[in-house]
């Protein structure tokens, strides 16, 4: 049966292209635009066949090698004008954000949950997870009371009249303002 639909643009040489682009560290959309290809037939490529994918990934870990040597270019180019410092740290700034944005487990913030990277995220049911809640609100019990009283106490200490005659609550009910 003859299959519906336009003729694929891809072909070995296209793939090729298209893994020498993303290794030099250069968009897909660039690629696409550079190529007349829609975004999205690239990423339909890249989820039909394993073997594009694969080599995909490779080109993308060369690109983000390539990144961290230009980082390392920019930073190291001495220049002496107050316009040259700030645009290269814009630069770095982008291509570092670029990293993180890409491959966050290596060029991002280490955020753990759960404790360190080698030991396992805590797993609790629902019932040990409103136990070991009950177990912090108790303890926290205390401190807030303490908290209470010293708001209770500063409510006192605000009714001060403005001759300096300390007035409990009590006795303030029926005077005149």
């Amino acid at each position: 049966m003859k299959k519906i639909g336009r003729p694929t643009k891809r072909t070995a040489e296209l793939d090729e292209a298209l893994l020498q682009w993303v290794s030099e560290a250069r968009t897909i959309r660039a690629f696409c635009r550079e190529h007349k290809i829609a975004p999205a037939s690239i990423y339909s490529w890249v989820n039909d066949d394993p073997s594009l994918s694969e080599r995909l990934a490779r080109a993308k870990e060369c690109a983000a090698q390539m990144l961290e040597d230009e980082i390392m270019d920019i930073a190291d180019t001495p220049t002496d004008l107050e316009q040259d410092v700030n645009h290269r740290k814009l630069q770095c700034w982008a291509r570092e954000k670029r990293l993180v944005w890409n491959n966050p487990g290596r060029y991002g913030s280490k955020v753990q949950l759960g404790g360190a990277a080698d030991l396992p995220a805590i797993e609790m049911t629902d019932l040990e997870r409103t136990k070991r809640i009950q177990q912090l609100l108790d303890k926290a019990k205390p401190v807030l009371q303490v908290e209470e009283d010293i708001e209770g106490s500063e409510a006192i200490d605000s009714s001060v009249s403005s001759d300096g005659e300390v007035w409990a609550p009590h006795d303030r009910e029926g005077v005149d303002e």
